[in-house]
């Protein structure tokens, strides 16, 4: 599997542990997912700048659907 294959395979496991808790921490998807949390972080940013999730204080939170 290549990187690119793993990254994405990574942030749409990323989404899904969101969709299941109102909030979730960098140290809980890094655990999760056995990566670093600047790995995480830039997953986070990724993500977050396409308006799939929200960044809060001490985590991020799944995007509010209307």
């Amino acid at each position: 599997m290549n990187s690119n294959n793993k990254m994405t395979l990574r942030r749409e496991q990323i989404m899904n542990i969101i969709r299941r808790s109102p909030i979730t921490t960098v140290n809980q998807l890094a655990h999760e997912l056995s990566v670093s949390k600047e790995t995480i972080r830039k997953d986070i940013q990724y993500l977050a700048e396409r308006d799939l999730i929200l960044r809060i204080h001490g985590g991020v939170s799944p995007k509010e659907i209307s």
